[in-house]
Protein backbone atom coordinates (compact mmCIF):
# COMPACT_ATOMS: atom_id res chain seq x y z
CA UNK A 1 0.00 0.00 0.00
CA UNK A 2 2.77 2.74 0.91
CA UNK A 3 4.66 1.27 -1.84
CA UNK A 4 1.91 2.36 -4.24
CA UNK A 5 1.34 6.15 -2.55
CA UNK A 6 4.46 6.36 -3.29
CA UNK A 7 4.60 5.52 -7.05
CA UNK A 8 1.52 7.88 -7.42
CA UNK A 9 3.40 10.81 -5.40
CA UNK A 10 6.27 10.26 -7.68
CA UNK A 11 7.08 12.18 -10.66
CA UNK A 12 8.25 10.78 -14.17
CA UNK A 13 9.90 13.84 -14.96
CA UNK A 14 11.21 14.94 -11.75
CA UNK A 15 14.26 13.30 -9.97
CA UNK A 16 12.93 12.12 -6.17
CA UNK A 17 15.25 13.87 -3.46
CA UNK A 18 15.12 12.62 0.54
CA UNK A 19 15.75 14.56 3.14
CA UNK A 20 17.77 12.13 5.07
CA UNK A 21 19.03 12.04 8.55
CA UNK A 22 19.48 8.27 8.83
CA UNK A 23 16.79 8.02 11.74
CA UNK A 24 13.85 5.31 11.12
CA UNK A 25 11.47 8.10 9.15
CA UNK A 26 13.87 9.15 6.44
CA UNK A 27 15.11 5.11 6.18
CA UNK A 28 11.85 3.68 5.86
CA UNK A 29 10.87 6.39 3.38
CA UNK A 30 14.12 5.40 1.33
CA UNK A 31 12.98 1.91 1.63
CA UNK A 32 10.24 2.30 0.29
CA UNK A 33 11.00 4.86 -2.69
CA UNK A 34 13.64 1.81 -3.77
CA UNK A 35 10.65 -0.55 -3.70
CA UNK A 36 8.89 1.36 -5.49
CA UNK A 37 11.24 1.40 -8.41
CA UNK A 38 12.98 4.93 -7.88
CA UNK A 39 16.16 6.03 -7.55
CA UNK A 40 16.03 8.50 -5.09
CA UNK A 41 18.86 10.67 -4.31
CA UNK A 42 19.28 11.46 -0.82
CA UNK A 43 20.48 14.99 1.12
CA UNK A 44 22.03 14.88 4.46
CA UNK A 45 22.88 18.10 6.40
CA UNK A 46 26.06 17.45 8.37
CA UNK A 47 25.98 19.91 11.49
CA UNK A 48 29.74 19.42 12.49
CA UNK A 49 30.83 18.14 15.82
CA UNK A 50 31.58 14.76 16.84
CA UNK A 51 27.93 13.38 16.72
CA UNK A 52 27.23 14.46 13.22
CA UNK A 53 30.81 12.81 12.00
CA UNK A 54 29.06 9.69 13.51
CA UNK A 55 25.82 10.23 12.06
CA UNK A 56 27.65 10.97 8.56
CA UNK A 57 29.63 7.85 8.53
CA UNK A 58 26.07 6.18 9.60
CA UNK A 59 24.28 7.44 6.81
CA UNK A 60 26.92 6.87 4.27
CA UNK A 61 27.17 3.53 5.24
CA UNK A 62 22.92 3.11 4.77
CA UNK A 63 23.03 4.65 1.81
CA UNK A 64 25.64 2.60 0.63
CA UNK A 65 23.95 -0.48 1.48
CA UNK A 66 20.65 0.52 -0.09
CA UNK A 67 22.61 1.16 -3.03
CA UNK A 68 20.98 4.76 -3.91
CA UNK A 69 23.37 8.22 -4.11
CA UNK A 70 23.81 10.27 -1.58
CA UNK A 71 25.18 14.23 -1.07
CA UNK A 72 26.66 15.37 2.34
CA UNK A 73 25.97 19.05 2.51
CA UNK A 74 27.60 21.20 5.16
CA UNK A 75 25.14 23.14 7.52
CA UNK A 76 27.18 26.35 7.66
CA UNK A 77 27.30 28.24 11.09
CA UNK A 78 23.97 27.50 13.24
CA UNK A 79 22.12 30.66 14.21
CA UNK A 80 21.74 29.58 17.79
CA UNK A 81 19.28 32.58 18.99
CA UNK A 82 16.83 30.64 19.50
CA UNK A 83 17.98 27.61 20.72
CA UNK A 84 20.37 24.70 18.71
CA UNK A 85 17.55 23.15 17.64
CA UNK A 86 15.41 25.94 16.21
CA UNK A 87 19.30 26.81 14.45
CA UNK A 88 19.58 23.28 13.21
CA UNK A 89 16.50 23.09 11.51
CA UNK A 90 16.76 26.78 10.23
CA UNK A 91 20.27 25.97 8.45
CA UNK A 92 19.25 22.48 7.60
CA UNK A 93 15.92 23.94 5.36
CA UNK A 94 18.38 26.39 4.03
CA UNK A 95 21.04 24.11 2.36
CA UNK A 96 18.29 21.88 1.30
CA UNK A 97 16.67 24.25 -0.57
CA UNK A 98 19.97 26.01 -2.50
CA UNK A 99 20.97 22.00 -3.03
CA UNK A 100 17.95 20.68 -5.02
CA UNK A 101 16.04 22.85 -7.09
CA UNK A 102 12.43 20.71 -6.76
CA UNK A 103 10.89 18.73 -4.11
CA UNK A 104 12.44 17.44 -1.44
CA UNK A 105 11.01 14.14 0.16
CA UNK A 106 10.64 14.51 4.12
CA UNK A 107 8.95 11.46 6.27
CA UNK A 108 7.70 12.03 9.57
CA UNK A 109 7.02 9.04 11.84
CA UNK A 110 4.11 10.24 14.01
CA UNK A 111 1.93 7.87 16.18
CA UNK A 112 3.61 5.04 14.66
CA UNK A 113 2.77 6.16 11.40
CA UNK A 114 4.45 6.65 8.38
CA UNK A 115 3.31 10.18 6.82
CA UNK A 116 4.81 11.78 3.81
CA UNK A 117 4.75 15.34 2.72
CA UNK A 118 7.30 17.23 0.79
CA UNK A 119 8.98 19.62 3.61
CA UNK A 120 9.15 22.61 0.73
CA UNK A 121 9.69 23.21 -3.04
CA UNK A 122 12.59 24.78 -4.45
CA UNK A 123 12.25 26.97 -7.48
CA UNK A 124 14.92 26.87 -9.96
CA UNK A 125 14.78 30.69 -10.64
Amino acid sequence: MLVELIRRVASDSAPIAIAFSGGRDSLALTRLAVAAGLQPHLLHVHHRGAASDANAEWVTGSARAMKVDLTILDSGPLAVGRGFEAGARQARYRVLAAACPGIIWVAALLASMLSLEPLFQTSAE
